[in-house]
C-alpha cells in the first residue's frame, strides 16, 4: 500500500489539455530541416518503432526471427529459422510487398542436412481481405503450378 502511494505521489501533474511528450515531438519541426508533414512524421516513427522491436526480437530469439520493416515503400523483410549449415539448418526466407490492397509474398525455404544445402522457392502468394456476408474475410491465392523460364 505504501509504495502505491509513493508512486501516486511522484506522477507528473498533468493538465486536462496536455499532450504526451512523443506528439510534442512530431509536432515540433527543427528551424533548420525541411517541414514534413505530421502524418509523414509519424510513419516515421512508427517505421522506426517497428525496426527497433523487430531488432530486440532478434537478440531475444538468438538470431532465429529477423525483421525489416520500410514502411514508406511498404516493403517488409522476414526471416525465421537457423542451425549449423553443417549439420542441420532450416531457413524461411521471405519478401512482402504491400500495394494495390494485397500483400504480395515471395518466400524460398532454405534446408541444408550434413553439407547438403537445397534451395526450395514457394510459389508467390497474394493475400487480400474482402467483405463476404458482412464479415471480413482474408483471402490467400497461391497458383498451384508456376512454369518459370
Amino acid at each position: 500500500m505504501r509504495l502505491l502511494v509513493i508512486l501516486l505521489l511522484t506522477a507528473p501533474a498533468w493538465s486536462a489539455n496536455a499532450e504526451p511528450l512523443e506528439l510534442r515531438a512530431l509536432q515540433a519541426t527543427p528551424a533548420d530541416s525541411p517541414s514534413f508533414s505530421l502524418s509523414t512524421r509519424i510513419w516515421g516513427s512508427v517505421n522506426d518503432y517497428s525496426n527497433e522491436t523487430a531488432v530486440r526480437l532478434h537478440a531475444l530469439t538468438l538470431g532465429l526471427v529477423d525483421m525489416k520493416f520500410d514502411l514508406h515503400k511498404k516493403r517488409a523483410r522476414f526471416n525465421l529459422g537457423g542451425g549449423d549449415p553443417k549439420a542441420f539448418r532450416l531457413c524461411l526466407d521471405s519478401n512482402i510487398v504491400i500495394g494495390e490492397g494485397k500483400a504480395h509474398v515471395q518466400a524460398q525455404l532454405g534446408l541444408a542436412l550434413a553439407g547438403y544445402q537445397v534451395q526450395i522457392e514457394i510459389p508467390d502468394i497474394d493475400l487480400h481481405s474482402e467483405s463476404v456476408s458482412g464479415q471480413r474475410a482474408y483471402v490467400l491465392s497461391m497458383p498451384l503450378v508456376t512454369q518459370r523460364f
